[in-house]
């Protein structure tokens, strides 16, 4: 069975991993397995509270990820928080002939921060211009991340912004070696710390 490491990598990781969930399938491994294993990965601390409270809120939420659309549509339909999020930016995925086919959320070699399937910086100036241009004028992002390609995002902050990166995670190192971070910065090992923090600017 070939694994991640011995499948061919030259066109990047969905193509990887498009190549290694077609090995699982060849091998027995079937969509619903799959789906089974992604169901199963736990919330962190505090997270299930901190995505009620986004959801009942008046904020406005988005989720950007390197993973995909259908292990987020599985997990938020599971968990009833489909409605936690007005925009969801992700590689697309759907189910050909009862294997996981992934393509890529756009094509982009401009941040060498980001891998070439998406670029989490560039998907949130365009979200916060789309929503400018349509009148709404965010006055403080608040992001939360815990991963290497969570830093591109984060570069962009401005003084008025909140990053909260997960102690003890690569975002949180990248951030201690950075010297150009100029959002204010909260780590958290329970997500209990952001509902705190957000509530609190809220007030102000």
């Amino acid at each position: 069975m070939q694994t991640p490491e011995n499948i061919d990598m030259t066109h990047g990781w969905n193509e990887k991993n498009t190549a290694m969930f077609a090995s699982l399938k060849s091998h027995g491994i079937d969509t619903a397995a799959l789906k089974k294993v992604v169901l199963d990965i736990p919330l962190v601390n505090g997270m299930e509270e901190l995505l009620g409270y986004l959801q009942s809120s008046e904020h406005d939420a988005i989720l950007i990820s390197g993973a995909n659309t259908l292990f987020i549509d599985w997990y938020l339909e599971d968990r009833k928080l489909q409605g936690v999020f007005q925009g969801v930016y992700t590689n697309f995925a759907n189910i050909k002939d009862g294997k996981l086919v992934l393509r890529c959320f756009h094509h982009q070699d401009n941040c060498k921060r980001c891998v070439r399937s998406i670029c989490k910086g560039q998907v949130l100036e365009e979200v916060v211009a789309k929503k400018k241009a349509e009148g709404t004028k965010y006055s403080k992002i608040c992001y939360i991340g815990d991963g290497d390609n969570d830093l591109c995002p984060v570069l962009r902050l401005s003084k008025e912004d909140y990053v909260f990166p997960r102690a003890g995670y690569a975002l949180e190192y990248r951030i201690s070696k950075a010297r150009q971070i100029a959002a204010q910065i909260v780590p958290w090992e329970c997500a209990s710390t952001i509902i705190k923090t957000i509530k609190e600017l809220s007030t102000r």
